[in-house]
This record gives structure tokens, sequence and C-alpha cells, in this order.
């Protein structure tokens, strides 16, 4: 729906009913570099587990599993039709990647000490920053910087000059639409401050998809803004470094939406340049997500050919991150309704958690569960991560895991009714449902047999992996499984009867998760020691706690 994502932009609302387990959408990532700790282990291109690394024909820094992945990221396309969306370009990174400290770019710890400097220009910032609390130190990490960095890199000089003077660009190229007169503002948020593109730059495959992103500069304070600032103006240099055309001479601070435009031999004004970088290193944030595989660590003493998987092993891997913008429209809730999975080449899927009516909006987790995490430090983290103050219904209910209370809501009339056990006796004297006692029953009994069903699902799907080696697993088991668990999630299940918060579809929403990881998702296995397979995750087994507690009442 075109008119509603011009007019609002800042979430994806869905315009038809769904169910658990969907898929909804799949989007390329823009950018995507490795974690520093993977650097060794994954090709620097493809991201594929792979050992014995080709190394980069001109730094110590990144390896490939293939010589032909070598040789992409120094292929140079002049014509972005000609480039994939994601393609990593390595040609001006190269020898750069070590310069991006995970610290101070400012003496960060200097400005904030106690000793004035005599110099009236930088007294005055100084006493800006003795105004506040030395813990509200900023840093720009690495990986920040690396994404921030790739993005323009990867971007022709020619094309942000064009889009920074306002001039249009043919669909899938780097050339300047000459039927198309020259805007009055630039379509790059960096030079203009719009963020609202026209819908088919959502799926633009070159700057203008990220272009338009939130900064939320006007809720970051003076630390902030000005160690991005200084991070953006070191970041052009290592750019110059790296061979990028850049001008930090005559037209360095050209004006953008000036009377002079700049043609295409001369080169992109510094100052352009660093405006997108600090654009980017203020949405980037919000905007990029941790590309994740599954991780089966197999026991090093099990000296089996074949080792056989154990469900309680998988771990969620952290290994790359990527920037994915419309991904980035989902609204922030710490009960999620959308799942991502990462595939090949990090591109991301992102299925369905629960039922979700026409008119829903699709929502995301950016800090910790409901389930495992606090009202108090969800929202700390939010704030100072994010700049988010989160107004979702855990949040407003202030939603808790030691609140053991079942409630159901009655098919007919619709009001919930609080339950203290199984049996009609044990309904709970402040019910809302004042249905006869014989419909009642019925409901009652439905319940219990599904719930008798949801705890055999949820202690028996790991069960049937035992006697499988990992890279062995049927895909028809698992199809099999996600049927069960989406039918239990639906109106027709639990579903259809319980209320939020509950436990017990917290603890299908998990089983769920990791079923679709293990089905589509990208999976790799590792040998470590595992003296105790109980401290995986206490939140699954608190899950399954419950559930036989709550099959005993």
């Amino acid at each position: 729906n075109s008119n509603h994502y011009q007019k609002q932009i800042s979430e994806i609302v869905i315009y038809f009913a769904s169910i658990s387990g969907e898929l909804v959408l799949i989007e390329r990532p823009f950018v995507r570099r490795l974690n520093p700790s993977s650097i060794e282990g994954d090709c620097y291109n493809c991201l594929q587990r792979s050992y014995n690394l080709y190394p980069c024909r001109g730094c110590s820094e990144i390896g490939f599993c293939s010589r032909t992945c070598e040789q992409a990221v120094w292929t140079i396309s002049t014509d972005s039709s000609d480039r994939k969306q994601d393609a990593v370009c390595h040609w001006f990174e190269c020898g750069q990647l070590t310069r991006f400290p995970n610290g101070n770019f400012n003496r960060w710890k200097w400005l904030q000490g106690d000793v004035m400097e005599n110099r009236a220009g930088l007294a005055r910032y100084q006493a800006l920053f003795h105004q506040n609390s030395p813990k509200t130190e900023r840093t720009v990490g690495p990986q920040l910087c690396s994404l921030a960095f790739a993005s323009i890199a990867q971007t022709t000089p020619k094309a942000i000059r064009s889009l920074a003077q306002g001039l249009s660009l043919k669909p899938g190229e780097d050339q300047v639409d000459s039927a198309v007169p020259r805007c009055s503002q630039s379509a790059l948020s960096a030079f203009s401050g719009i963020h609202e593109p026209p819908l088919p730059d959502l799926c633009d495959a070159g700057l203008l998809s990220v272009g338009w992103l939130r900064t939320l500069s006007e809720k970051r304070d003076a630390l902030n803004l000005w160690q991005n600032t200084i991070a953006a103006v070191f970041l052009t240099h290592c750019l110059k470094a790296g061979g990028y055309k850049l001008d930090w001479d005559d037209n360095c601070l050209l004006n953008p939406s000036g009377d002079i435009l700049l043609v295409d031999e001369q080169p992109l004004p510094a100052s352009w340049a660093a405006a997108c970088l600090l654009h980017q290193l203020q949405c980037f944030p919000i905007a990029s997500q941790d590309i994740t595989r599954a991780a089966c660590m197999n026991d090093a003493r099990d000296t089996s050919e074949n080792p056989c998987m154990v469900w309680e092993r998988i771990r969620q891997n952290k290994f790359a991150k990527g920037v994915y913008p419309i991904m980035s429209l989902r609204s922030h809730s710490c009960d999620m309704n959308t799942h991502t999975v990462y595939m090949a080449d990090g591109v991301c899927a992102l299925f369905t958690l629960k039922q979700i009516k026409c008119g829903e909006t699709l929502s995301r987790i950016q800090t910790g569960h409901f389930f495992y995490q606090n009202r108090t430090e969800r929202q700390e983290e939010l704030r100072q991560s994010y700049l988010i103050e989160c107004q979702c219904v855990a949040c407003r209910e202030n939603w808790s895991s030691h609140d053991l209370t079942i409630r159901i809501r009655c098919p007919s009339c619709r009001k919930i009714t609080p339950l203290n056990g199984l049996g009609p006796q044990n309904l709970h004297s402040g019910r809302a449902c004042s249905c006869p006692r014989k419909h009642l029953r019925r409901i009652l009994e439905r319940y219990a047999t599904l719930c008798h069903n949801a705890k055999n699902l949820v202690t028996t799907i790991p069960s049937e992996y035992r006697e499988i080696p990992f890279h062995k697993i049927p895909q028809e088991l698992m199809d099999n499984q996600l049927v069960n668990l989406t039918r239990m999630l639906r109106s027709v299940g639990l579903d259809g009867l319980l209320v939020r918060p509950s436990y017990i579809l917290v603890g299908l929403q998990v089983r769920l998760i990791q079923l679709l990881s293990l089905r589509y998702g990208c999976c790799v296995t590792e040998f470590g020691d595992h003296n105790n397979d109980s401290d995986l995750s206490s939140y699954t087994y608190i899950v399954q706690f419950r559930l036989h507690l709550e099959n005993d009442r």
C-alpha cells in the first residue's frame, strides 16, 4: 500500500491475516560484514564456514573460501545494474580495516578529565562534557565503522554526487536521468532531512535504499553526536587512503544544493562523503541486525564418525552483521510477533510467531524478552542503545515470568476467565464470563487436552533427534513438527483460548523459533567439552518446568 508508506514510514502494517510460522518477507542485506571474531573461520564474501582460508591479495585481515570469492570482492562495476545488491567490495577497504579501533576517536577520556585546556576553543567543548557523567562515555565500535565505511565504498562517487545535488538516476544505473529535472532537495536524508522516500526506493539496490533511514538526531546528546562526527571524518580519511576519489581542497565544503553542479570528471567533495558516513553511523545501529546461524556443539570426547545430535547443545551463533532497511521498519515489542531466519549470503527471511490480524503492526525484539528480563532493565537498555521509550503491551501491563496465572478467553462471550486449575470447580471467583457451567466444562476439557498436547510437543521434539546425526536430519521430520506447532498456535489451538501473557504460549514459540532456524537457516557444527548440557538455556527449561507444573494441577 503506497499511501501507507508515504504517510507512515516508521512501521510495517500487515494487510492480510497471517498464521504463526508463515513466511511474510525476504530481504537481502544492503551491506553485511563478518564480526571480528569470525574473520578467521568464515569467508569474507559469502559468509560460509570454511577452513584453510585463501588470503586476500592485499592485506592479512580477511580470508576467502575460494579464489572465486577472492576475485569477486575485487571486481568493480561502474554500472550498478551489474552488481548484486549485497555484493562485497573490498577494493577501498583493503588495508584500512585495522584502522577501525574499538574506542575513542577523539581522546574521549582526556576530554572528560579534570584538567582544563587553556585554549578557548577546546575549553568550551570540555565545559559541555564536564556537565555529563563519566559513565556516559560513548564509543563507535569497529563493526559499526565497517558497515558505514562499506556502504560508501560500494557506492560510486558519481552516484553520491548526483543524489546529493538532487539529480535523479536512471533505474538500476549510476547514470543521471536528464529527462527528470533537478529536485529542490536531495533524496538523501544526510543532505535534506527527508525520511519518506517514494515506495520504489525501498527496494533500490543503491544508496537510496538506506538514504532515507531515520537517525533520531533530535534524541541524541552532544556526547554521542560529537563522537559520531569525529568517527565520520576519520572514516572519510580512510576512504581517501584506500583510493576512493575525494576532493579535500577547493570543493571540499561545497554546498550540494547550490548553483554549482559538479561534472563527472570532478572528484566527490570530502564533506559530502562525511555527511553520508555520519548518517549511516547514526541510523545503522537501529537498521542493522545480528546475522545468526544454528550451531550444534558436538562433544569433543565423542569419537564416533557421525555423532548424534543433542538438542540441548544447539546455540544461536552471531557471526556477522547486516543492514536490512525494510526489516528495520518493524516496531519494537518486548513480546515480538515475528522472527528472522538467516540463509545463504545473509539473506533474511521473516516468519510470524503468532496469529497476526489484518491491520496489525509487525514487531521485533531489540533487547530481552519480557519472560526473562524485567521491565526496568529492558527499558533502560532500549533508551541507552536505541533511543526508544517502549510502550508495548508487555511494558504497559508489566508482564512478568513470575505470573503463573492462567487466563482463558471464552469463545462465546469473549470475556476473560482466570483459572485456579483445570476443573470447573477451580474457576476463579472473580471470573467475568457468565456462560453456563456446562458450556465452561467443555471449554476446560478442550483446554486440558490442548495443554497435554503442548507439553508433549515441547518435551518430545528434542528426543526425536537423539539418534540422528546433525547433517542427516530429514526435512520431513522438521516439517511435520512445524505443522504441529503452528496448529497449536492458531485460533483452533491454545492461542485461541489462552490470554497473554502465557508461559505455555512462550514455550511453544521457543520451539517454533528453534525449528524455523534448523529448517530454513544456515547451520554449522562445532566441537567442545560439554560437562553439563543444562547450561544451554535456563529460559527453555523454565518453560518446560512450568508446562509440567500446569499438567499436574
